[in-house]
């Protein structure tokens, strides 16, 4: 009879067949893994039982507290796998028991596991119990697995069926896809199935069909990325854009700025091409032609002077030459006519640009009328001069009263002794007869002594004004000399004995003897002079110890000179003002203020250094001058 049957039938029946077989053996091996699976799950809940509920009733026992117990009990029966639970005392007495209900059917037809052991604590016997552990639910899981195993055997078999007769039409598949393949390319759609591989010729149309569906589909998905990437660069381009446009918005209104503020500027600005053939000016602003008379029409694209040695001081033009050839910047201050004749001085300040390049392409050149500033600085030069030839005055006639003072006193007894040789000569004349040769002896004695005592004090007077007279040549010539400090600063020492008396303070020097230096002597002087009568004035309100200390010391470079007392120092907000001109704090005593302002101009102006003033703790105030040796 099968062998009557066409080989579709036949394939579809050997195929059901062969699947029932595979699926009633795969429910039963199921059915059994599940089984033993859950009969292994009891005895491991068996196991388990008995150490926790030791650990949860060990202490309620001891403790006699059954309600806990039962509570406990309750709690772990409803966990659902215990059917009962039943807790005796050593005796054998029933101290507790909870159980769950169960269909009647299951408790004869499913009887439980049932497991007994000791509660023990600390090796003491507290009871006994004994639990119940369900089987029903093994039971009503196998029942189940094995019904849903069988519906799903139903439906494997049935599937399998549809499975045979899609076998059965494996001929006529290959043209049906064929058919949708071809159908999907019309409609544009080129994604292909995956096809059984075929050696035959409908395996090699298939593979024809999928090589040109792929094909198409590559060069379509090109196109599509090229047009995505286009739209992107577009996008980009257009982002671009936008930020150029921006930024060059902004430069132009930096431009803008930039133009308005060198059109409006005070200074001249000019600007010279260099790689342009003559060097011919590019630009120039309003303020050049206000500052050399010469338009912008008329200087643009003719030569800057700077360029043909238009200038006619030969110093500054070799400056300005020099920075051209090292491509550098220089300044330089000259005096230059306008373009009408009048002359001015002008401050000329030139610099390179590079722009993209490795050497400068352009010259910048700014001019500035500064005629008024050099007027001020010649009056400020003038101003100076007189303050400080007024100062000089000021400080030799203090110098000239104490010279008086100190010089009385030899004078006075020079003519003292003058006076008494002269009455003791007229005696002797007038007595000449009746002299005796002893009275002549003491006479020529007692004119012996005299003499001498107006010689010394006469030399003494000379010395004194020979030493006045030194300091103020010094100071009237200011020339510069090669000087030993320690002996020049002896000289104003010296000078300076009769104010240093009345002021009662004693000068000290510590200066290294070895201490050789050019220098302005008249303006060293001046400035020695300053400071010490300065520190007479003004240091020693209300002290008797009044010391003034002059120390000097060299280095390779400098030589510095310190002035310094133990008087009361200066005031903390008198300190910064202390240089100001016109600023004292002695204007009842004949103070002018110009003394310290003088001293830190000779200071900075004539020897190029610089005079600063700190307070000592506890020992008044030091004046430290710097001087370069060069």
């Amino acid at each position: 009879m099968i062998s009557s049957w066409s080989f579709q039938k036949k394939l579809i029946f050997f195929w059901v067949t062969a699947q029932i077989f595979i699926t009633g053996l795969t429910v039963l091996l199921i059915v059994g893994s599940v089984s033993e699976s859950m009969e292994k799950d009891i005895v491991y809940q068996s196991a388990q039982i008995q150490p926790i509920l030791n650990s949860a009733i060990v202490t309620p026992l001891i403790q006699r507290d059954y309600a806990s117990v039962v509570s406990i009990l309750k709690e772990l029966v409803s966990s659902g796998s215990i059917e009962e639970i039943i807790i005796k005392d050593g005796n054998g007495s029933l101290i507790a028991k909870e159980s769950v209900r169960l269909d009647e059917k299951n408790k004869v037809t499913i009887p439980p596991q049932i497991i007994e052991f000791s509660i023990r604590a600390d090796g003491i016997n507290l009871g006994k119990a004994t639990v119940s552990i369900s089987r029903v639910k093994l039971i009503e899981t196998r029942s189940s697995i094995l019904w849903n195993t069988s519906l799903i055997g139903i439906a494997a078999l049935f599937i399998f069926y549809l499975i045979a007769l899609i076998i059965s039409r494996y001929i006529t598949k290959p043209i049906s896809e064929l058919v949708v393949i071809a159908d999907n390319i019309s409609k544009g759609y080129f994604k292909t199935p995956e096809f059984t591989k075929r050696s035959d010729e409908i395996g090699k149309l298939q593979n024809a069909f999928q090589s040109m569906s792929a094909e198409i589909a590559k060069r379509i998905n090109d196109l599509y990325l090229l047009n995505a990437d286009l739209e992107k660069r577009i996008v980009d381009r257009t982002e671009s854009l936008e930020l150029a446009k921006d930024e060059l918005t902004q430069k132009i209104d930096n431009l803008k700025l930039f133009g308005a503020v060198i059109d409006n500027s005070h200074f001249g600005i000019s600007i010279a091409d260099l790689k342009a053939p003559g060097t011919p000016l590019i630009y120039a602003n309003p303020a050049f032609t206000r500052i050399t008379g010469y338009t912008a029409e008329q200087a643009i694209g003719t030569q800057c002077r700077i360029f043909q040695d238009g200038i006619a001081n030969p110093e500054t033009m070799n400056q300005i030459n020099l920075a051209l050839k090292n491509k550098t910047a220089c300044t330089v201050e000259f005096l230059d006519h306008h373009q009408n004749g009048e002359a001015f001085w002008n401050r000329l300040s030139i610099f390179p640009v590079v722009i993209e390049e490795i050497e400068p392409r352009y010259y910048v050149i700014f001019q500035n009328d500064i005629s008024a500033l050099k007027k001020a600085n010649s009056e400020r030069e003038v101003l100076l001069q007189e303050i400080q030839e007024n100062q000089r005055l000021q400080s030799l006639g203090i110098l000239v009263a104490g010279l008086a003072h100190e010089i009385n006193n030899p004078i006075g007894i020079a003519i003292t002794a003058t006076t008494h040789v002269s009455q003791t000569a007229a005696n002797i004349r007038k007595n000449a007869e009746n002299l005796k040769g002893t009275e002549l002896s003491d006479f020529l004695e007692d004119e012996e002594i005299a003499f001498q005592l107006i010689f010394d004090n006469l030399r003494r007077a000379s010395d004194l004004v020979k030493g006045f007279k030194d300091i103020a040549t010094d100071r009237s010539l200011d020339e510069k000399k090669e000087i030993n400090l320690q002996v020049y600063i002896q000289s104003i020492q010296q000078s300076l004995t009769p104010v240093l008396k009345i002021a009662r303070c004693k000068l000290s020097l510590d200066i290294d003897p070895t201490i050789s230096i050019q220098i302005n002597t008249g303006s060293l002087g001046q400035l020695v002079t300053n400071l010490v009568l300065n520190a007479t004035i003004h240091a020693f309100d209300g002290l008797q110890n009044r010391q003034i200390k002059i120390s000097g010391r060299q280095t390779e470079n400098d030589i510095i000179l310190k002035i310094s007392d133990n008087g009361n120092g200066v005031e903390s907000n008198v300190l910064p003002n202390l240089f100001t001109p016109f600023f004292t704090t002695a204007r009842s005593k004949g103070g002018t203020g110009l003394g310290l302002y003088v001293s830190r101009q000779i200071a900075t102006e004539v020897f190029k250094g610089s005079l600063f003033v700190q307070n000592i703790p506890d020992s008044g105030c030091e004046f430290t001058l710097h001087i370069p040796r060069h």
